[in-house]
């Protein structure tokens, strides 16, 4: 059993078209919050800015940003939840994410949602990781699935 599974809503039909050239995706120009590292505003009905901050002790790692569409789906699965949901990793600097990568942890090829503000890492604070999923799944297309949280990103 894979630590990690990971799907989208796309199509099997779609998933098996092929192409000699990559496909590029046009999508929706996203709009965001955008703090200072170490403010802590609310952000959404349930969350502060703080939670969706850089894990990372970098010095440069000042203006921070996190998609209102996933901050808005999120309050959706928080209150279909009914109890507390912890993020464990939203946005991410570039130098956070290269260091992730470098010390060996599985993580995105290229640039990862989460330097884009458009993914987020969660846990449940009690329940049912099984019950969360299964709101997720109302929210959110494109969903991995991890022996500890859940990563939900933005991408359809």
């Amino acid at each position: 059993m894979s630590l990690f599974t990971y799907h989208t809503g796309r199509s099997e039909e779609n998933s098996k078209k092929q192409s000699s050239e990559p496909v590029k995706e046009e999508l929706p120009q996203q709009e965001f919050h955008v703090w200072e590292k170490g403010v802590a505003r609310p952000i959404g009905k349930y969350f502060n800015s703080r939670e969706f901050s850089c894990k990372c002790s970098n010095k440069n790692c000042i203006t921070q940003k996190i998609s209102i569409d996933l901050v808005n789906r999120l309050d959706l699965v928080r209150e279909e939840f009914g109890a507390p949901i912890r993020i464990t990793s939203a946005f991410r600097c570039a130098e956070h994410q290269a260091s992730l990568r470098g010390s060996g942890i599985k993580t995105a090829t290229g640039t990862s949602t989460h330097e884009l503000g458009e993914a987020v890492d969660i846990q449940t604070m009690q329940g049912s990781k099984d019950g969360l999923e299964k709101i997720v799944e109302k929210h959110f297309t494109s969903i991995g699935i991890a022996n500890t949280f859940l990563h939900l990103d933005t991408r359809k």
